[in-house]
C-alpha cells in the first residue's frame, strides 16, 4: 500500500523509516490492541489492573511467538537465537497493559492510549534500528538495537515485579469496573 503512494521512490532512509514505523510497527501494534480490547469486552470477568496488564502481556507473547515462527523459517542460527532471547512483545505488552489498566483505575482516556503510543514507538525504534538503512548511517549505531533489547528483557523484570507487589495492594486487585 505504501509502495501505491510514490514513496518508494524517496530517499531510503526516509522510506524505511516510514515503513518501520507507520506499516510494521503500527499494524502489530494495533492488532495486538484490538484482540485485547475483543477479550474484555467478550467476557464478563471483573478485570483488575494487575489481570489486565497479564493479559496484554500474554496477547503479546502469543503474537511475538507467532512472528518468531514465521521469521524463523529459512533464518539463520544466530537470527532465531536473537529472535528467542529478545521479548520485544512481551514487554511492550506490559507497557500497554500497564497504562491501560492506569487509564481504566484512574478514570483518564489519554492514560489508556498512551501505553499504545509508547509501545508502537519503542516497536517502530526496535523496527527501525534493525534495518539496513539505519546501520549504513554509522556502524556504531548497532548499540541502539541492543540498548533496546535490554530495555525489553528489563520491561519483562518490571512485569515479574509489579505483580508479585500487586499482591500486597489492593488498588492493582480491585475490579476496575
Amino acid at each position: 500500500m505504501l509502495r501505491l503512494t510514490g514513496l518508494k521512490d524517496m530517499n531510503p532512509f526516509l522510506y524505511e523509516a516510514i515503513y518501520t514505523f507507520a506499516v510494521l510497527a503500527l499494524s502489530e501494534e494495533l492488532v495486538k490492541y484490538y484482540t485485547f480490547r475483543r477479550v474484555l469486552k467478550t467476557n464478563e470477568y471483573p478485570y483488575s489492573w494487575v489481570d489486565v496488564t497479564v493479559l496484554m502481556t500474554v496477547v503479546g507473547i502469543g503474537f511475538g511467538m507467532i512472528e518468531s515462527v514465521i521469521y524463523a523459517v529459512g533464518a539463520s542460527v544466530p537470527v532465531v537465537l536473537i529472535r528467542g532471547i529478545c521479548v520485544p512483545h512481551a514487554g511492550l505488552g506490559f507497557i500497554v497493559g500497564f497504562f491501560y489498566g492506569k487509564g481504566v483505575k484512574t478514570g483518564n482516556a489519554v492514560t489508556k492510549w498512551m501505553g499504545l503510543f509508547l509501545a508502537w514507538l519503542n516497536h517502530g525504534l526496535y523496527d527501525f534500528s534493525l534495518s539496513e538503512e539505519f546501520l549504513a548511517v554509522n556502524d556504531n549505531l548497532v548499540f541502539v538495537p541492543l540498548l533496546l533489547a535490554v530495555f525489553d528483557i528489563v520491561l519483562v523484570f518490571l512485569l515479574i515485579r509489579f505483580v508479585v507487589k500487586a499482591g500486597k495492594r489492593p488498588e492493582y486487585t480491585e475490579p476496575l469496573v
